[in-house]
């Protein structure tokens, strides 16, 4: 007889742990497919309903990369960090009220409202 008895004393739990194992790594996988699939997106097809439901990190990158492209298209080379800072809440604002508009078009939206 061996010196050690060895026994598996998981052995009912074996398949469910597998099981669940490879539920995981699909899940992680499809996760990381869809993410995949959306790290590139064209300004013209970015809506408010992208916009509202990325993660606050990557919704504050995009107001930001926003406001970049269109000052930017206006030839614009100061910012006015407090009208800035304005329209972007109403932007948030405006997007949560208007998902299908694209994010671009309701910034330009936004800023017709605000006075100069």
């Amino acid at each position: 007889m061996s010196k050690f008895n060895y026994r598996r004393p998981f052995n009912a739990f074996t398949p469910a742990l597998t099981l669940a194992m490879l539920l995981g790594a699909s899940g992680t996988t499809l996760a990381d497919e869809s993410m995949k699939k959306e790290k590139v997106v064209s300004i013209n097809e970015y809506t408010c309903e992208r916009l509202i439901s990325a993660t606050s990190h990557n919704r504050a990158a995009a107001i930001a990369f926003l406001h970049g492209y269109r000052a930017g298209m206006a030839g614009k080379k100061t910012i006015d960090t407090e009208k800035l800072g304005i329209t972007s809440d109403r932007l948030v604002v405006h997007c949560l009220d208007n998902r299908t508009d694209t994010a671009v078009v309701a910034l330009d939206k936004v800023s017709k409202t605000i006075k100069n």
